[in-house]
């Protein structure tokens, strides 16, 4: 379970804001840090955000978080968690409200002791930037209490430009559930008028300076489509699925169910960038019950087999540190390329399973490799 100060599980994929902010996306090891949170500053919070008065219980935060990652595998939410030296210290929210029109709304809370550092108004403009640069957004907005001085300078330290007061657009609420309406302020920023930096951040795992796994997301079905089909001939010699991506919106299909194994914490598909390009993805499919993980990964050809090679080291390294796990199993085709990953890595090959796999209309047998999560410790020890 997550405490106040720490979570025991650290989700893979972060967005990096500054030396001490990060924000990862909300899951299930945040619910009772959030719950203790807002106990402890339910009138802080309440005094402009509604919802603080209705979450009293841990489930309350368990259900929201269920909720959020639900609407991440839709596409129409991003919901972080803001993490200030590795402890929860609030929340943010990317609210795509009109997709066609490309245009999304940022909410955002975060705990009394907490303010005066900067954090938000930082969090709010690495998040700002991951929706116009990521996402192709083209407009972005604000809206807070017209009352609601703090949250106002947010959007003001951020240059978004003040736009209209909605009268009786919102309404606040107290520890006895009385509303009452009140005005909202909205402010706006359009891409035209934001100035992107020349690295778009993204929700990723840093593997040095030239190498990260990024979550596979929506908008990255048009890149993935277009690695699949440049190098479909290649990637057909040992991907049986390649051909069943025929165009962006077969990619994004793959990139929604993908999304879906995320957001039940079934596992993950990464992509595997490179020198800021995509070379490549990996796969990461959990069984929890089994404290078991099966990694599977693919690359475009020419790529250098030690990239992939750190992509593997650096998932099983997060599997037995993070995920802890008991078992990281490789199942893969009986080619020099896929077998070089898990030899290299010092996993033993456990058995064959014959004709696994259909590939150019024949079965080939699939190579089972397994590494075990005290031998991969006595390994690091001893390199």
């Amino acid at each position: 379970m997550a405490k106040i100060g720490n979570s025991e599980k650290v989700d893979m994929f972060k967005l990096q804001v500054s030396e001490h902010v990060t924000l990862e996306l909300l899951a299930a090891n945040h619910a009772e840090a959030q719950a203790a949170i807002v106990a402890e500053n339910r009138a802080f919070i309440g005094a402009w955000l509604p919802w603080a008065w209705q979450s009293t219980e841990l489930d309350h935060a368990r259900q929201f978080i269920a909720m959020m990652r639900k609407l991440l595998a839709s596409g129409s939410d991003v919901g972080v968690a803001i993490m200030y030296e590795g402890a929860l210290a609030g929340g943010l929210g990317l609210h795509i409200r009109e997709a066609y029109d490309a245009c999304a709304e940022i909410g955002y809370w975060l705990a009394e002791n907490q303010n005066g550092k900067g954090i938000m108004t930082q969090s709010a403009k690495a998040l700002t930037d991951y929706g116009f640069g990521a996402l192709g957004l083209n407009r972005i907005f604000i809206r807070a209490a017209a009352e609601n001085q703090p949250s106002q300078n947010v959007a003001k330290r951020l240059g978004f430009q003040y736009e209209m007061t909605a009268r009786k657009g919102g309404f606040l609420s107290n520890d006895a559930n009385e509303d009452r309406p009140i005005d909202m302020q909205f402010y706006a920023m359009l891409k035209e008028d934001w100035h992107l930096p020349k690295t778009i951040p993204e929700f990723a795992y840093s593997i040095g300076d030239d190498l990260e796994l990024r979550l596979m997301m929506h908008h990255h079905d048009e890149i993935f489509y277009e690695v699949v089909n440049t190098d479909r001939s290649h990637l057909r010699e040992t991907q049986a699925w390649v051909d069943d991506i025929q165009s962006t919106q077969d990619a994004r299909y793959w990139i929604e169910i993908s999304l879906e194994k995320y957001v039940d914490e079934k596992g993950f598909s990464a992509g595997i960038w490179h020198k800021g390009w995509l070379v490549g993805v990996l796969r990461y499919d959990i069984d929890r019950r089994a404290k078991s993980v099966n990694l599977s990964y693919w690359s475009v050809a020419d790529t250098d087999p030690e990239v992939i090679v750190r992509a593997v080291r650096a998932a099983a390294d997060y599997a037995f540190s993070e995920d802890d796990l008991a078992r990281v199993e490789i199942a893969c085709p009986p080619y020099e390329t896929q077998r070089h990953i898990p030899e290299t890595l010092g996993f033993t090959l456990e058995g064959i399973k014959r004709q696994t796999h259909r590939i150019h209309g024949h079965f080939v047998d699939s190579l089972v490799y397994a590494m075990l999560a005290d031998d991969w410790r006595h390994s690091g020890d001893e390199t």
